[in-house]
């Protein structure tokens, strides 16, 4: 689920610039910052996992029963969009800026609006705001120098997650 996540606002960036500037090339790569070989020039990547904890239990009353409704599942994936290393500076503003651009036009994917990835009924979109210290931190953490970036929460509310059917690959076979 949550590669069909990061894969599902990959394409949709991708789209945003191919139908706002006419590319035919791919513009954002999913991958490590680290990665020498990107073919984009930005890079989306992956920087946190975490719960939603402000989706609580519901509870009610049905005669003396309690019971307890459980909430969708909610995940709070925090994505950086940054520049790859070899995107020339003034280009690179320029397609950032589109990318923001992006999210602030479009914050929210849901089935009503298109398809969606299996499992995923909701996708909200919010930038983040990471002072110097804990922009500096991040990027230590993650083994690169600092490119222009900027972080994007995304929370995700997941269907049935026993729906969710994933192939996890975890080394060659045997």
């Amino acid at each position: 689920m949550i590669a069909n996540a990061l894969s599902f606002i990959t394409k949709q960036l991708n789209a945003h610039f191919k139908d706002t500037l006419g590319l035919d090339h791919t513009m954002v790569a999913l991958s490590r910052i680290t990665n020498p070989n990107i073919d984009g020039k930005l890079l989306l990547t992956l920087i946190d996992i975490g719960e939603d904890v402000n989706i609580r239990n519901a509870t009610g009353r049905t005669g003396s029963d309690a019971f307890i409704a459980m909430p969708p599942m909610s995940l709070n994936l925090d994505i950086l969009i940054a520049l790859a290393p070899r995107t020339p500076y003034v280009e690179g503003m320029k397609i950032l800026s589109q990318a923001i651009i992006f999210f602030k036009e479009r914050p929210v994917f849901n089935k009503a609006e298109g398809p969606m990835p299996p499992g995923i009924d909701r996708i909200h979109c919010e930038m983040l705001h990471l002072d110097a210290n804990t922009k500096n931190a991040q990027w230590q953490i993650l083994g690169a120098n600092y490119q222009p970036s900027v972080v994007y929460r995304m929370r995700l509310v997941l269907l049935d997650t026993s729906l969710i059917e994933e192939e996890v690959i975890i080394g060659p076979p045997k």
